[in-house]
């Protein structure tokens, strides 16, 4: 809700506070991808961002940002650090 934003650099690891997987897709643009997971990562400077997963990821989980283009678009998903 705050009124002064600014861009900030993130490096991309965090770990995961949520995950659901999609079983049936919100729309035509997804349905290829069904099931398909998302989650909610806590990057290391504290903002949350929703993405893709990797299949098989859990809450705790430490991962970092990729990604992907789908149906013309860039997307985020996130990968367990190995």
């Amino acid at each position: 809700g705050a009124a002064s934003l600014e861009w900030c650099t993130s490096t991309g690891r965090g770990h995961v506070h949520a995950v659901t997987v999609v079983g049936r897709a919100p729309s035509d643009a997804f349905r290829s991808l069904a099931p398909y997971t998302l989650v909610v990562v806590t990057l290391e400077e504290g903002a949350r961002l929703m993405g893709h997963a990797t299949p098989g990821l859990q809450i705790g989980d430490a991962v970092t940002a990729t990604f992907f283009t789908h149906d013309d678009q860039t997307l985020v998903r996130f990968e367990r650090v190995a």
